[in-house]
């Protein structure tokens, strides 16, 4: 797939990749930073590997989205769903270190102008309503087979993002 400066979609993918680095070496920065939240190292790091996780291997690698993109569907459909499937030994406590660093992430992104306002707030109102992503992984401990199609059709990242792409 080639658009009209010649570029494939390999040179797309390492172009979006490249600048989710940089974004979250930055974000990493704030975190430690007093300009952001002045963590002690090690939270920071926890906080900046479960951004990288979402922002490079979800919405850039699996929804081919550029990390500019990412919004509170996108969020839901990777802790409601993607996170819980392709997670060994998924937990809640680890729900809730991603969905801190998350709301962490869109909050800087949005003081950077990266993100709308708009964006960020509905990225912390769907992160308000942990117990949602909690009871996805509960159920999804407790799904027998005639449930999984169900349960994929709730946040499925596999169906077409409904924002634009722009």
């Amino acid at each position: 797939m080639a658009n009209g400066s010649g570029n494939n979609l390999f040179e797309n993918f390492v172009e979006m990749d490249g600048r989710a680095r940089g974004f979250l070496g930055l974000f990493y920065q704030w975190l430690r930073s007093g300009t952001g939240p002045a963590l002690a190292d090690q939270k920071a790091s926890d906080l900046a590997h479960k951004a990288d996780r979402y922002l490079r291997d979800f919405v850039v690698d699996i929804l081919e989205l550029a990390p500019e993109k990412s919004d509170a569907e996108t969020v839901r459909k990777y802790l409601g769903n993607w996170y819980i499937i392709n997670t060994l030994g998924p937990t809640l406590e680890e729900l809730d270190l991603i969905g801190e660093s998350l709301r962490l992430f869109h909050q800087w992104a949005a003081l950077r102008g990266i993100i709308g306002k708009d964006t960020e707030a509905g990225v912390i109102a769907a992160l308000s309503k942990m117990d949602f992503f909690h009871g996805r992984l509960e159920s999804f401990w407790s799904l027998r087979p005639e449930g999984i199609t169900g349960w994929r059709a709730v946040d499925d990242y596999r169906k077409p993002h409904s924002s634009p792409l722009g």
